[in-house]
Order: C-alpha cells, then sequence, then structure tokens
C-alpha cells in the first residue's frame, strides 16, 4: 500500500512512483559492479521482481497493489489498485543516468518505466 496526498485527488493528475525496495543483484546474483553490465544487472532486478511475485503467488491469490491518493484534510480520496505482474526482461533497454542510478527504459516506447539504485541510495 502506497499513500499520496494531493489537495484534490478527484481532479489532479500526478505520477507516482512505487518502490520496491532491497532488490540486490549482488546477494542474488553474485554481481559485485552493477555497472560492469548494466543490461545483465537490469535483468537481474527484473528477475527478483518477477520471483518476490512468484513467492506471493504461492501463498495469495490475486496479488496486488495498492495506492490510496488522500485530500490534505483527509475527506475525500481515491483508490487504485493494480494486480502484480511478472515483468519479460527483453522488453527493457538499460541506460545510467547522471545519478549513476540504472534505468529500464520501454524498448517500444522509449518511456522509462524503472529506476533501479545501487546501495538503495
Amino acid at each position: 500500500m502506497k499513500t499520496v496526498k494531493l489537495a484534490n485527488p478527484h481532479r489532479e493528475e500526478a505520477v507516482i512512483r512505487l518502490i520496491s525496495g532491497r532488490c540486490s543483484p549482488d546477494y542474488s546474483y553474485g554481481i559485485t559492479d552493477p555497472h560492469e553490465n548494466i543490461q545483465k544487472t537490469g535483468r537481474a532486478v527484473l528477475n527478483i521482481w518477477n520471483e518476490r511475485v512468484n513467492i506471493a503467488y504461492d501463498y495469495y491469490n490475486p496479488v496486488r497493489t495498492s495506492v490510496l491518493i488522500r485530500s490534505n484534510d483527509l475527506l475525500t480520496y481515491n483508490l487504485f489498485e493494480e494486480e502484480n505482474h511478472r515483468y519479460t526482461a527483453n522488453l527493457y533497454r538499460w541506460e545510467e543516468n547522471t545519478n549513476g542510478n540504472l534505468i529500464g527504459m520501454d524498448v517500444e516506447t522509449g518511456e522509462q518505466k524503472f529506476t533501479w539504485q545501487p546501495h538503495g541510495s
């Protein structure tokens, strides 16, 4: 569950970033230098996510992510739910941004879909 405040949740548009923590390619795949091969690192990050989704589905169905968008006065809100799904790694191209983070770009649209921060920084 992610909670976000907006002055008017029924009329405003917002871009909301969802964070999945503790995606360590070093721990899970032995990738000690994530910048050595950023495509490999990006695939590893998505594989960690996919495995977490697999484990969740072993115990629960459906598995959803919820986002509650509430007003500053807490009187109005919107609630969005989306079923969690696995990502196909070859649909994304990974690049390094100016902060040294890896960003996953949709191969088809060129739109940024993911950001991975080494060491959770």
